[in-house]
């Protein structure tokens, strides 16, 4: 409006003046008009928009722009059709990278080498800050590195091993999406920013090694791999290793080939997610939950989705049962142990039944005690739950179990002591009126003989009911504790027992196994060791119809000929393998005197069979078996 009233009165004033005068001014008026015209103007160069400034102009399509081949000058134009009748601004374009300094341009009138001077002022490019790739990054979120302005002009380029990605810029800042290149996390990769204007690289800002955030970890969870749950969960805490934005996670139930899934809501806490479904999971079925995403606060993920495979359980299932099927103690408690605690509610004693003289005497946490007291010596006893056994949980199913077992069938009695007091036991089994002995051990370096009878005796408690009515069973696993104790062949009193019997050939001097003399072997009289005298006596006392005397390591038997010895010999031999030297004075390449088969038959006229075995070490039951039990029909 100023402008506007000077104007007028500069017209005015004019008016009043001779007309000589008024020519004089006018020309005047021009020459500053042209003056003004093409004054030269310095204008700011603006990286973050597009650098304009105010300047009117006629005909703006004859005004050139020259002289400079890092800018060029455009008027913006107003038209009126195709006709560019003025222009009201210029605008400057950037024709390489801008560089810092002054950079002259003309606007001139058809290119005349005559016009108007712009000088293009250009500060320092906007800088980056790299502090950034100091840390590790995250490969989830996008990397952003300030500028010190907002840069419009050049483009930025991310590089990471052989792997690009286009920048943008604004709001002072260069936003990079890292994403977009698949890195793995805690890596260490070469990372580079690159400047580019247009398709050329103006320069490289940042250029280092940078690691990628290591990756977020289930480090615990509140139902473990593969359990079974007693439980009848709702709710599910898994935790992490580091604070949790945001996760989602699913649950199915697995059935085959089918899988039906559950709505689960996922609450992060801190390092805590809950995971949490509205209804109780199906029992005895198997599940499959997997936390398929999370992000942490650090930009951190999981490198693949964790899955936790779990089962939910029915009722409480028998894990253990503290007692064999076989030779169970007398007046023993048998305990059953569940896999979970039962329920203190239900009424035991209609889902645990006994019978055979066992009685439910108690429950107590995840186990149930079954006492044996009224169970007689090799009596048979039954223990049975139905599937209505309930857990602490009020859940059941799937509980049914029987157990059938039966309480010791031997006794056992010490025929005599060792020389230092070990006992000498004798194992019995049956209860007829004819008995059939077996005996290891006399020497007690032969060590493969203790192991098959103590394997027979466990034969013979889990068959106990295939011994023969008219049968008694005695089984001595060692006569020689005391040489046992020590791997040595003679007693304690140096005495080799199988030459202490009072045979019609004793003697007390004997040779050893390898023909050496052995002054006092034999004892100082038949029968002078304890150990001898105990299965002398056990001989005489019972009168079996026959002993087998097991030693080691000839691989053949032989009868002493008395009673039944030489059939029984014959019938063992082809069921065991072993070669028969019955009546053979050569099976032995050393002289025998006073040995306990020899004393059987002279003293008590009762057959007995010497069984070599073919190691000292191995008790080969598998080849003895079939032919010690044919001894008792």
């Amino acid at each position: 409006m100023r402008l506007k009233q000077t104007y007028n009165s500069i017209i005015q004033m004019l008016h009043r003046l001779p007309k000589r005068y008024t020519a004089i001014a006018a020309g005047v008026m021009g020459v500053l008009l042209i003056a003004v015209a093409l004054w030269p103007r310095t204008v700011e160069f603006s990286y973050g928009q597009q650098t304009c400034f105010r300047q009117p102009m006629l005909a703006p399509g004859a005004i050139k722009s020259v002289g400079s081949k890092a800018f060029t000058l455009t008027p913006e134009a107003k038209k009126i059709g195709p006709v560019s009748l003025a222009a009201a601004r210029v605008c400057a374009t950037a024709l390489a990278a801008p560089t810092a300094g002054d950079h002259r341009v003309l606007l001139s009138l058809f290119g005349l080498p005559i016009g108007k001077v712009i000088t293009v002022r250009v500060v320092a490019h906007p800088t980056a800050s790299v502090a950034v790739l100091d840390k590790p990054l995250p490969v989830s979120k996008p990397l952003e590195l300030p500028l010190s302005a907002t840069d419009a002009v050049f483009r930025y380029r991310l590089g990471v091993g052989d792997k690009t990605q286009q920048c943008t810029t604004g709001e002072q800042k260069i936003r990079c999406d890292i994403t977009k290149l698949s890195l793995e996390q805690g890596k260490k990769y070469q990372l580079s920013i690159a400047r580019y204007f247009g398709d050329q690289k103006v320069a490289t800002i940042a250029q280092k090694e940078v690691e990628t955030l290591s990756a977020v970890a289930v480090t615990d969870l509140s139902v473990k791999r593969d359990e079974t749950v007693f439980t009848k969960p709702r709710t599910l805490d898994a935790t992490l290793d580091k604070e949790v934005m945001n996760a989602a996670a699913t649950l199915v139930k697995i059935e085959g080939d089918k899988k039906e899934a559950l709505p689960v809501e996922v609450t992060p806490e801190g390092k805590l997610l809950h995971l949490s479904w509205g209804e109780d999971l199906v029992r005895q079925a198997t599940y499959e939950l997997t936390i398929s995403q999370v992000e942490a606060k650090d930009g951190s993920s999981l490198t693949e989705p964790y899955i936790l495979p779990f089962k939910t359980s029915g009722g409480p299932k028998v894990k253990s049962v503290s007692a064999n099927k076989t030779g169970v103690a007398l007046g023993s408690t048998v305990v059953v142990t569940f896999d979970q605690p039962l329920s203190d509610k239900q009424d035991i004693a209609k889902v645990v039944t006994t019978s055979g003289g066992a009685t439910l005497t108690k429950r107590q946490g995840n186990q149930v005690f079954v006492a044996l007291a009224g169970v007689p010596r090799c009596g048979d006893f039954s223990i049975k739950i139905t599937d209505e056994l309930q857990s602490n949980f009020d859940v059941q199913g799937g509980t049914a179990w029987n157990f059938a077992g039966r309480t010791i069938c031997h006794t056992i009695q010490t025929i005599g002591y060792s020389a230092k007091g070990r006992a000498i036991n004798a194992y019995l089994f049956g209860s007829g009126p004819i008995a059939v002995v077996y005996t290891g051990a006399i020497h007690g370096s032969e060590l493969s003989t203790r192991s098959l009878m103590l394997r027979w005796i466990d034969e013979l408690e889990v068959n106990a009911r295939s011994i023969p009515a008219d049968k008694t069973v005695v089984v001595v696993p060692m006569i020689n504790p005391d040489g046992v104790a020590a791997g040595s062949r003679v007693n304690a009193r140096n005495v080799d027992l199988n030459r202490n019997f009072g045979t019609s050939d004793w003697t007390k001097d004997i040779t050893t196994v390898s023909n050496a003399p052995f002054a006092g072997g034999g004892g100082e009289s038949p029968l002078s060791e304890p150990e001898s005298q105990a299965i002398a006596g056990l001989v005489g006392r019972m009168r079996p119809q026959l002993v087998l005397s097991y030693h080691s390591i000839g691989g053949l038997l032989q009868a002493n000929q008395a009673g039944q010895s030489n059939i029984r010999a014959q019938q063992y031999a082809s069921m065991s393998g072993y070669s028969n030297q019955t009546g053979s004075s050569t099976t032995f390449e050393y002289a025998i005197t006073g040995t306990a088969d020899d004393y059987y038959a002279q003293q008590y006229g009762v057959g007995s069979i010497v069984i070599e075995l073919g190691s000292h070490s191995y008790h080969q039951f598998e080849r003895n078996q079939k032919a010690m039990w044919a001894m008792l029909k």
